[in-house]
């Protein structure tokens, strides 16, 4: 089946080298990984490197845009929305408490602002194809999903291995991502099999079942989701004849489909609170902790609603904004995503970031509904990409998304403005599209040249952290000289970095800890060990400070709660020590039952 499959496809792109560039581009950018033997003990084998792969793709991308500028004049307003969300962007993270990890983002999944940015540049990069060549990209696609698809299945029986969790995670590291990966992309198919001929259906179809075969190993409950919504809303389609229809207007269609989607996703965000009664993911317990997630996630909004807390910022507030019942219950997660795109983007762009994203879904329905319109006799691939969205989004609302799942729907967005949008006239002819051409080569070259900045501090860093860990396993007494980054996220990356330092003895971990906290503010790891060495070295004045800073970082941390216990029994705060005390009550550490015979006195369990 491989050698057909590839065969197909290079008939189909033999003559055109920037699709093929794009492509295998694309396929480097859902494969790449840091193989088990190359630095076994790495934290981080393949966001990583994912992050800095879409960063180069980016660069080229850009690089393609600035050259042959007279293929991206375009009318609308599109490029207006992504310089408003720019510009919210800059905002959220110049008020952030951590500016750079708002670039980079905090968690393992990079979701800041750089590749944001990237993947914005890969939108815009695919305005610029036609119909023809956007098919043919997108059976270059769905070769590249098929071969991670393939992948899984040899690492499921063994005949190959990938660093990541267990189970079935091909190159992506986690069975959720392998499975939304695949999952989300089965709309595709049936777009390839819009007018095809009878020897591209078949190996479309076998394809398909491998890339079905694939997902099924894992047994993730989501992937059955986007596997029934697309079923179900196939078959609706089928019988969309019988289906009454009200003509309306451009404007109407475009509020109303809007609105109907927001509406559908306020119903996702409610399944975890409504339980069973929602079939198959209702009673799920990743559903449920997810629903945990996402109140954090709307305390942090309810604390910072204009502009949030700062771009993929989630993680360095979720311990302060996580609540009791939740440190009760699930007392050992600590999440440093809120599994919700949604939500995410309320938590940490606030209102303003939220209306700027739905500006951007409002571009993307009126440009679906505008080339319907124009082209009738296409609303049959219109549709399967319209089906595409809507399974991804969906998908987006329930779980994390990596990168190279990203990467599809943005190039398939763009495409589809872009193709609504593009201008027949010069951009000489009108001010308003000259405009636009000058906002869209600024855009990608701030993108591309902050990317490049950032990835190229980002890539340095991460050597040598694995460098110096690396030595660390090799030779466990040396002294190494390690200086840490501020573009290494701080949570992540902190107890290793401690353990590559230890052997330099207190005073070098000392300063190595102030320096992070110094770094990233919010970063609670380095903060306890200043307070302890504070405490022991009688340094209670300074350890104060830090107590006070953790009760805002982390406020039901066991550490801490021990740590602030000790301070407040050490000068004699009976106050600061009851509170301490009630806290463990509460987050469920110690409890307390009155005695039958002394309603007045408590018996500690």
């Amino acid at each position: 089946m491989a050698p057909l499959i590839l065969l197909s496809m290079l008939n189909r792109v033999r003559n055109n080298r920037l699709l093929l560039l794009t492509g295998a581009l694309f396929l480097a950018l859902a494969t790449v990984h840091i193989p088990i033997s190359v630095f076994p003990h790495a934290f981080d084998k393949n966001s990583s490197v994912e992050f800095l792969t879409l960063i180069l793709i980016a660069a080229i991308f850009a690089a393609i845009v600035l050259i042959k500028r007279d293929r991206f004049v375009f009318s609308g307003h599109g490029i207006q929305a992504i310089w408003i969300l720019m510009a919210v962007l800059a905002l959220s993270t110049f008020l952030s408490s951590d500016p750079i990890s708002s670039l980079t983002g905090d968690s393992g999944r990079y979701a800041g602002v750089i590749s944001l940015l990237c993947l914005l540049v890969v939108a815009i990069y695919h305005a610029q194809f036609s119909e023809g060549a956007i098919k043919r990209i997108i059976s270059l696609y769905l070769s590249a999903v098929w071969v991670v698809g393939v992948l899984g299945i040899l690492q499921h029986f063994k005949v190959i291995d990938f660093p990541g969790d267990i189970g079935v995670t091909s190159t992506l590291g986690n069975m959720d991502f392998f499975a939304a990966f695949l999952g989300t992309s089965f709309p595709l198919f049936l777009y390839l099999l819009i007018e095809s001929t009878k020897r591209t259906r078949i190996v479309i179809g076998l394809a398909a079942l491998t890339s079905l075969y694939a997902l099924y190993l894992p047994g993730r409950r989501q992937a059955y989701v986007d596997l029934a919504l697309t079923l179900i809303l196939f078959l609706i389609y089928l019988v969309r004849r019988f289906i009454p229809r009200l003509d309306f207007s451009l404007n109407v269609k475009t509020i109303f489909l809007t609105l109907g989607f927001i509406i559908w996703i306020e119903g996702i965000f409610l399944m975890p609170f409504i339980g069973k009664s929602v079939p198959l993911l209702g009673n799920d317990p990743q559903v449920q902790i997810r629903g945990r997630f996402w109140v954090a996630a709307l305390n942090q909004f309810m604390s910072h609603p204009l502009f949030g807390v700062g771009p993929d910022q989630y993680g360095n507030h979720y311990e302060q904004y996580r609540t009791l019942e939740d440190v009760n219950l699930f007392p050992t997660i600590l999440s440093n995503d809120a599994h919700a795109s949604t939500v995410q983007t309320l938590a940490t762009l606030g209102i303003v970031g939220a209306a700027a994203f739905i500006l951007l879904l409002v571009v993307l329905v009126r440009s679906i509904l505008i080339l319907m319109a124009r082209n009738p006799e296409r609303k049959k691939y219109y549709g399967a990409l319209t089906l595409y969205f809507f399974i991804f989004l969906t998908n987006s609302a329930i779980s994390p998304i990596t990168l190279p799942n990203k990467f599809i729907f943005w190039a398939l967005a763009g495409y589809v403005v872009g193709s609504a949008y593009r201008s027949a006239r010069s951009d000489e002819e009108s001010s308003f599209i000259r405009w636009n051409v000058i906002g869209v080569q600024s855009f990608v070259a701030i993108a591309a040249a902050s990317s490049l900045f950032v990835g190229a501090n980002f890539a340095a860093a991460q050597l040598n952290y694995m460098k110096s860990f690396e030595r660390h396993f090799a030779e466990p007494t040396a002294k190494i000289s390690y200086n840490p980054s501020p573009w290494l996220p701080c949570p992540l990356f902190y107890e290793n970095e401690y353990a590559i330092i230890e052997n330099q003895g207190l005073e070098a971990l000392t300063v190595f800890a102030k320096k992070r906290i110094e770094q990233h503010p919010r970063c609670v790891g380095p903060r306890l060990f200043i307070s302890k060495v504070d405490y022991n070295n009688g340094n209670l004045a300074d350890m104060r400070k830090q107590i006070m800073a953790l009760s805002k970082l982390a406020p039901s941390r066991l550490d801490f709660l021990n740590t602030a216990n000790a301070y407040a029994a050490r000068v004699g705060d009976t106050q600061l020590q009851q509170k301490v005390v009630i806290q463990m009550q509460k987050a469920g550490i110690i409890t307390f039952e009155r005695k039958k015979s002394d309603t007045s006195t408590a018996e500690k369990k």
